[in-house]
């Protein structure tokens, strides 16, 4: 009976030793695969911060390819100002989530020895971002100048809101050269 128990102790034994050596290499996978989980998590943390400042970085490269376009492109494009009033608009209408509702065709006359190409502008939104963009016109379009502003508050009777609108008057004048002198 003594040999049996022996027998008994050493199946018990053997099977307490595989059981403990399977119960570590399954922790032992398992804090690889928890590790692994980890640093792939922390990978997508940095590149979802990543896309959130792309976001930004987009913006910023915008308004720089903006200055850009202003300062050394409008010595060339100076003639087209539909267009770069336009993207001037278009872009400061999307980065401040302002809606463009209206830009009219440009409408030219000549009076004495100038010309004066007008557009009109109508723009939805909250007033300080429609501020803001007026204030960008003034100080930094180069193409043309502001010369009138309007805001006019509307009501909405399907929303049953009101809601704001700018228009707003932008010229460029230039002197036309006689063909005659």
């Amino acid at each position: 009976m003594k040999a049996s128990i022996s027998k008994f102790q050493r199946r018990f034994y053997i099977g307490l030793t595989l059981l403990f050596a399977l119960s570590i290499l399954s922790y032992q996978f398992s804090i690889k695969r928890a590790i692994h989980e980890y640093k792939e998590s922390k990978r997508f943390e940095t590149l979802s911060g990543d896309i959130e400042d792309l976001e930004s970085q987009i913006l910023y490269w915008k308004g720089r390819n903006l200055e850009l376009d202003n300062s050394f492109g409008s010595i060339n494009k100076l003639d087209n100002f539909q267009e770069n009033l336009l993207n001037d608009v278009g872009y400061f209408c999307d980065s401040l989530k302002l809606i463009l509702v209206d830009f009219s065709e440009s409408i030219k006359g000549i009076e004495k020895s100038y010309e004066v190409e007008t557009i009109v502008v109508k723009i939805q939104g909250p007033f300080h971002p429609l501020l803001k963009l007026v204030q960008h016109l003034e100080n930094s379009f180069v193409g043309g100048s502001l010369s009138s502003v309007d805001f006019e508050l509307q009501k909405n009777f399907k929303k049953n809101k009101e809601e704001l609108f700018l228009k707003l008057y932008v010229q460029k004048i230039k002197k036309v050269e006689n063909e005659a002198s």
